[in-house]
């Protein structure tokens, strides 16, 4: 996708939380802080109440490898269990068993790291195709689940590679059923082909979980509104408001009908009914938000935005073009700002001079918010375009996207708005492993602290919908003229009015520098 030389136009993008000729500065630092390989303030309203204070889920049951479980191999250390070819035979880092684990659905999580880099010298990429997967990116643990009489429930091998950077702690986990309660056997395999170090061992239930369909989109009035209820508690009852429409009693009247179903199978239970029934009476665009609960409390929200049609191109001629979009609050029952939303409702316009601005919200959701943004794009041409979410405590200019999406792996998965948990899985497919910013990163931090607004740079955006979104604009424009990149603002819970005068400030200083960037590529010879 190539774009015609015309007057400048600038997207800028928002969100929560969340490559043609480069521009004038894409900075990078030098190292790499790996801020995401645990959880931190970019998942602060999910986790808030639900680990306790060492970080496990409430709930959970745990085994530390030093003392807590059986093994066949590794040594004891300050920090777990370590094992290391050449020093201990294959075998197993952690056995440990629980005698009165529920039915349900469970996960496993492993928290281990790789003592060592990846040995790319041993690789030989020309080699035995049936081999190569191997050599190049050896097995480092497996871990099995086995019920009272030793029937396998789970198991799953994790490559070297899944370990990711060495001396980094990561997550590793399965999920399993468990049928009838009872006994749960757990072992943590180690092939010894890789040195690991184990931390513990936890197993908690899996998450109860709504997913919602269809996704965030335009209403069409033949859809059907799909309700996907995982594990649900005994007596789950549903509620379903629009904005501020409630509409529990007319899904109730849709099931008495007969023109809603309800269908329950082990382990899920999918209630369906007509989109537009459901959307009666709602003004679109319009949040539509399902709870489930169940003994008077809820248990899991799910929300996706409709709306009657796709976001316009509405630029003035002449002028540069600015699309503003921001994410909604995230998780889907949070009462709290999103601060992104709130920085691109508050941007003003006449803060940099010749522009021409637009405004997105998007839905967090996996795909349809960078799939919102790519469309758009694609119709709208824009020249630059700026990404803005809600992550830690300062302002981070993100230098960094990766070609990955995975929240699955930490405690057991962080879904997105409409309840979708992914983990592992490229972003573009055969796309680059990285794609570096084109906003003019350091320019930008020297003049948010000369503004007094707490900033840097990050070379880690996390792996959720902000990288998501970030990746796929930063690839969708590669080979256009547009001047892109994402940067996370502050987590605002509440935004005071001197917040949003922050805020303002902030995204006013990053759109003028990006435009400056552009304009001065575009009058480059």
């Amino acid at each position: 996708m190539r774009w015609p030389a015309v007057r400048s136009a600038v997207l800028v993008v928002a969100t929560c939380l969340s490559a043609c000729a480069a521009a004038p500065e894409a900075a990078a630092p030098a190292a790499r802080a790996s801020r995401d390989s645990t959880p931190d303030g970019i998942f602060h309203d999910f986790f808030d109440g639900k680990l306790d204070g060492m970080g496990h889920p409430v709930g959970a049951f745990v085994w530390q490898a030093e003392d807590g479980c059986d093994a066949t191999t590794g040594a004891i250390e300050a920090e777990g269990r370590a094992a290391r070819p050449g020093a201990e035979q294959a075998g197993v880092l952690c056995r440990a068993s629980r005698a009165d684990v529920g039915a349900g659905r469970f996960v496993v999580n492993v928290r281990a790291l790789a003592l060592d880099p990846i040995d790319e010298a041993g690789c030989d990429p020309t080699g035995d195709p049936a081999l190569v997967e191997d050599a190049c990116d050896p097995a480092a643990l497996s871990i099995v689940v086995r019920d009272a009489q030793g029937a396998e429930l789970g198991r799953e091998g994790f490559t070297r590679a899944r370990l990711g950077e060495a001396l980094v702690q990561r997550n590793v986990s399965i999920a399993f059923t468990h049928a009838v309660a009872g006994a749960i056997d757990v072992a943590v395999e180690w092939p010894g082909h890789v040195a690991v170090r184990l931390d513990y061992v936890e197993l908690f239930r899996a998450q109860r979980r709504l997913v919602v369909s269809p996704p965030s989109s335009v209403a069409s009035p033949e859809a059907e509104l799909e309700i996907e209820m995982l594990d649900p508690p005994d007596g789950a009852e549903l509620a379903l408001r629009c904005g501020d429409v409630e509409r529990t009693t007319a899904l109730t009247e849709l099931l008495a009908s007969g023109r809603a179903t309800r269908e329950r199978t082990d382990f899920r239970e999918v209630v369906r009914a007509p989109l537009p029934d459901v959307l009666d009476g709602c003004a679109l665009p319009a949040r539509l938000a399902v709870s489930m609960s169940a003994g008077g409390w809820t248990r899991a929200t799910s929300r996706v935005t409709l709306r009657a049609e796709d976001p316009v191109c509405a630029f003035e001629e002449g002028k540069t073009r600015v699309l503003l979009t921001g994410f909604e609050p995230f998780p889907a029952d949070s009462s709290s700002d999103n601060s992104s939303e709130q920085a691109v409702l508050a941007f003003d316009a006449g803060s940099v001079e010749g522009v021409s601005v637009a405004r997105l919200v998007l839905p967090v959701e996996w795909d349809v918010a960078a799939q919102i943004l790519v469309d758009t794009v694609e119709r709208c041409r824009p020249d630059v375009i700026i990404g803005f979410g809600q992550g830690r405590s300062r302002v981070d200019l993100e230098t960094t996207a990766y070609n990955t999406k995975d929240t699955a792996e930490i405690a057991g998965g962080i879904p997105d708005n409409r309840g979708l948990v992914l983990g592992g899985e490229p972003i573009v497919s055969g796309g680059p492993a990285e794609i570096a910013t084109r906003l003019p990163a350091t320019t930008i931090v020297d003049a948010l602290v000369a503004a007094g607004i707490d900033a840097g740079t990050s070379d880690d955006p996390g792996r959720y919908i902000c990288n998501n979104l970030f990746y796929r604009l930063m690839h969708a424009v590669r080979e256009t003229p547009a001047v892109a990149g994402f940067v996370h603002l502050p987590r605002l819970p509440r935004i005071s009015d001197a917040e949003r005068a922050r805020l303002r400030t902030t995204v006013s200083t990053v759109v003028a520098h990006a435009v400056g960037a552009h304009r001065a590529s575009s009058s480059s010879p």
